[in-house]
C-alpha cells in the first residue's frame, strides 16, 4: 500500500531517469518490458533486480497505467560471487598444483594443468581436445606419475 501512488523516480537512482523513460516508452510501444536494474530501497540502499513492466489500458485501450514488478536479486548475486570465489580458488589450485591433472570427459581430455602439459612435452593447448587413450602409455612410462580417471557423465533423462 504504501508504494501506490508513488512517483517512479522514488525506486530508481536518478542517474537512471533516462533509462526509466526508455523503459516506458518500451512499455508503451510494445505493452511489455523486462530488465535488469539496480534498484533504491527507501533507507538508500541499492540492491539488483528484474524489473518486469507492464501496460494497463483502459476500455477504449488508451494507456493507463504500468504495473511493475521487481524481484530482487540480492540472493542471487551473492551466490553467484561465492561461486566466482570458490571457482577461482579450484582453478589457482588445478593450474598451480605439482601434479599433472587431467579432467576427462566422454574420453575426451576437457582440462589439463601446465605441470601436466610439462611432463608429457605438450602444451595445453595441444592436450586439450585430444582422446585420452592417445596418452595412456606416456603417462604410463612416467613411473613417477600415478594417476586416476574421472569420468563426468551427463545427466540423461534425470537419472
Amino acid at each position: 500500500d504504501e508504494l501506490v501512488g508513488m512517483p517512479l523516480s522514488a525506486l530508481h537512482l536518478e542517474s537512471q531517469e533516462h533509462t526509466v523513460k526508455s523503459i516506458i516508452e518500451n512499455v508503451i510501444e510494445k505493452g511489455f518490458y523486462q530488465c535488469d536494474v539496480r534498484h533504491v530501497r527507501r533507507n538508500g540502499n541499492k540492491f539488483p533486480g528484474v524489473l518486469e513492466a507492464n501496460l494497463i489500458t483502459d476500455e477504449a485501450q488508451n494507456p493507463a497505467n504500468i504495473l511493475l514488478k521487481i524481484r530482487n536479486l540480492s540472493a542471487f548475486e551473492k551466490i553467484e560471487e561465492a561461486r566466482r570465489e570458490s571457482e577461482e580458488i579450484y582453478r589457482n589450485l588445478f593450474d598451480r598444483a605439482n601434479d599433472g591433472i587431467m579432467v576427462i570427459q566422454d574420453k575426451i581430455i576437457k582440462y589439463a594443468n601446465s605441470r601436466l602439459a610439462h611432463l608429457l612435452g605438450y602444451s595445453i593447448e595441444e592436450l586439450v581436445g585430444t582422446r585420452s587413450e592417445e596418452h595412456t602409455s606416456e603417462l604410463q612410462s612416467h613411473s613417477f606419475i600415478s594417476y586416476a580417471v574421472f569420468c563426468l557423465k551427463k545427466k540423461k533423462n534425470n537419472t
